[in-house]
């Protein structure tokens, strides 16, 4: 017991026990600087990430939207004037029976013999 309680004594007044303590307070500010670190790293990682995306955004996506707004419209157009050429052959089609020459028009005869037409 008596190497215990000079031990303690020797620890106390020896600084042991202010060494513990500053090394305690060390752990805490040390832990303290990482945490202050790593929310650091991951603040710089978003806003390169956050620039990223918006590069990205600016450089890629928006040039491949209005191109496809451009074919969209073009695509439109066409069928457009494709379902307008329909509409017109489709009424010359309905007016060939009451054509005078409807009994030697060729076009009634490639549509009659035509296996696929209706």
């Amino acid at each position: 017991m008596e190497t215990f309680t000079a031990f303690g004594i020797a620890f106390v007044s020896g600084g042991g026990l202010v060494a513990v303590i500053n090394w305690w307070q060390k752990r805490k500010l040390t832990t303290k600087q990482e945490r202050q670190a790593d929310a650091k790293t991951d603040e710089i990682a978003v806003n390169t990430l956050a620039k990223a995306l918006e590069t990205v955004n600016k450089q890629i996506v928006e040039p491949l939207k209005q191109e496809l707004e451009r074919e969209q419209e073009q695509k439109a157009k066409i069928l457009n004037k494709l379902n307008n050429e329909l509409t017109k052959l489709r009424r010359a089609i309905e007016k060939i029976p009451a054509c005078d020459h409807a009994s030697a028009c060729p076009v009634s005869r490639q549509l009659q013999n035509d296996k696929n037409g209706d």
